[in-house]
């Protein structure tokens, strides 16, 4: 009941054993009510669809880049961009969860909707925000296992997710919990998905003996050091001495190894001295070819063409 006396929206669509109200009677529940059920859900879908349009943005600069650090068999680089698309959008989402489940009554008055529903209305968005995370988890996890070419995690994640589940336990639950039931279909929804492809993941790691649910290696065999740091003096000294180690530990001789940490040492520094009063990081590989070994150094820094370079002197 509302303060005023009036049957609430929620206490309409409540059908659960303590109501009179049995199964056969929900179709004409929503009959009565549906516009006032319509207009919570699409209070509701429309968040969720600013939250895509943002997170697609987003998800869809992350592809590019993505696509090239697989090719390039960059496995560290592919962890750190996921990590930090991770932190970015689930932040986000959790930004939008807290406002819905803090603000509902002001996300319904911006959307127009009449004075009547806010009460019970908020009830109904709060539910729903618990899905959010879930749901930008998801698409980015489809997004990235459709790039790393693992289709079959992510057709998995978009039928369990997006059609298996929702749709059948919106259709139970509505009859027993009525509009709360569409809100728990959702959240079931996400939990299926992400059952089924845990299940999915282990059973690939376990196959391929790979580490970690990126179902990626840690690292190619002909990459000898691969590491990313922030572009400072004293990392580049510690990069020098890692490269040498490791260089060392895999069979490099000594002297090649001293040459390639000297070498990467004045690379780093360079870099460092350029980019300096700026927040960069480096990025190193060092791999071994037929002949030899390769250093490649990559930052995020202030441009710079060797070609076009002239010296201050």
């Amino acid at each position: 009941m509302t303060s005023n006396g009036e049957v609430g929206l929620i206490d309409k669509y409540c059908v659960g054993k303590n109501r009179q109200a049995g199964v056969a009677e929900v179709p004409g529940i929503f009959l009565a009510n549906g516009a006032g059920a319509m207009a919570i859900y699409t209070v509701c879908l429309s968040c969720l669809l600013l939250l895509t349009l943002v997170m697609g943005g987003c998800q869809g600069a992350m592809v590019p880049v993505l696509g090239m650090l697989v090719g390039e068999k960059d496995y560290l680089g592919v962890r750190m961009l996921m990590r930090y698309v991770m932190r970015f959008s689930l932040s986000l989402a959790g930004t939008l969860v807290l406002l819905l489940l803090i603000f509902p009554q002001a996300v319904l008055a911006l959307f127009n909707m009449p004075a009547s529903l806010y009460a019970d209305g908020a009830e109904e968005i709060r539910l729903f925000s618990v899905s959010i995370l879930g749901v930008t988890f998801t698409f980015l996890l489809m997004y990235y296992y459709m790039t790393i070419g693992q289709k079959t995690a992510a057709n998995l994640l978009s039928w369990v997710e997006g059609i298996l589940v929702v749709a059948p336990a919106a259709w139970l639950l509505v009859r027993y919990l009525g509009l709360t039931g569409v809100w728990l279909a959702f959240i079931l929804a996400e939990l299926a998905g992400f059952a089924v492809l845990y299940m999915y993941i282990a059973r690939v790691k376990a196959r391929r003996s790979l580490p970690d649910f990126f179902l990626i290696p840690n690292k190619p065999r002909h990459i000898l050091y691969d590491v990313s740091v922030s572009a400072t003096k004293e990392n580049a000294v510690a990069l020098s001495k890692g490269a040498i180690a490791a260089l060392e530990s895999s069979g490099l001789a000594r002297d090649l190894s001293l040459k390639a940490g000297l070498a990467l040492e004045e690379m780093a520094a360079n870099l460092c001295e350029r980019d300096s009063g700026k927040e960069s990081d480096i990025d190193i590989r060092i791999s071994q070819t037929g002949t030899g070994i390769v250093i490649a150094l990559r930052d995020n820094g202030a441009p710079f063409n060797p070609v076009e370079y002239t010296s201050e002197d």
